[in-house]
């Protein structure tokens, strides 16, 4: 919900504040919770007042959630970070290691672009979380 409130500032600030959070929560490891709603909110640079005001359209709020939901379950979305690719295909990737650097990012991206667009047709790739002795 407080995602959706951002995406009322516009695309930017709901790709900032959706950055921020998944930072907050994944880098920092801090829970959920309100105090990293409003850390994410100042971190993307939202108008707070603003963002607090359209997080109060609960029923606005709402339905747009659910457009959404209805559209990932359509995709069959099952995780986040799910992409969408411009041929329409989906696709879950879980990032075990995050970069800050925009070039890595760009070569990791096309990596995981080559993969998904493979004749090999991977559909799951999981690594163990043990080192091999």
């Amino acid at each position: 919900m407080a995602a959706r409130a951002a995406a009322c500032q516009g695309d930017e600030a709901a790709w900032a504040f959706s950055l921020a959070l998944l930072r907050i929560r994944h880098e920092d490891g801090q829970p959920l919770e309100e105090e990293a709603l409003t850390q994410a909110a100042r971190t993307a640079g939202l108008d707070t007042d603003r963002w607090a005001a359209d997080r109060a359209d609960d029923a606005g709020l709402r339905e747009g959630l659910r457009s959404d939901l209805s559209e990932a379950h359509r995709l069959g979305v099952f995780g986040t970070p799910t992409f969408v690719l411009p041929d329409g295909h989906a696709a879950y990737y879980r990032f075990d290691h995050l970069t800050r650097d925009p070039l890595v990012a760009r070569e990791r991206w096309q990596l995981y672009r080559h993969v998904l667009h493979s004749e090999a047709g991977i559909g799951t790739i999981k690594r163990t979380r043990r080192v091999a002795s």
